[in-house]
């Protein structure tokens, strides 16, 4: 698969982990190992997660991997809200990450709703 081949939610998620990548590797040591290592290995899980759903054919299976990943992005959603209220993201930075994430959401509801018809 070339990368023009893949949904363009799939290119969205992979720019939020990169920036969220770099970021956790910013973040205080104390946090780093702990909020930070979780925040990166819960987005390269969606990520590995709509990779999967994009391969997998339209049916139950499909619809499951979906819904599946509309917990995963509540669960980065929270972590990136405590990451902001223990200051290690800015306001700024959760404000971006807060709507990479809205957009992705988007995204999925639509692919789901698409799923659904």
């Amino acid at each position: 698969r070339g990368l023009m081949d893949w949904p363009p939610i799939v290119e969205r998620m992979y720019e939020l982990a990169l920036w969220l990548v770099v970021k956790a590797g910013r973040f205080p040591k104390d946090q780093r190992f702990l909020l930070g290592a979780r925040i990166v290995t819960k987005a390269l899980d969606i990520q590995d997660q709509l990779l999967a759903a994009a391969l997998t054919p339209a049916g139950p299976e499909k619809r499951d991997r979906l819904a599946k990943l509309d917990l995963d992005l509540e669960r980065l959603r929270y972590l990136l809200r405590l990451a902001k209220d223990v200051r290690c993201l800015s306001p700024r930075a959760w404000q971006y990450a807060a709507r990479h994430l809205l957009e992705i959401g988007k995204s999925l509801g639509g692919w789901r709703k698409s799923l659904s018809g």
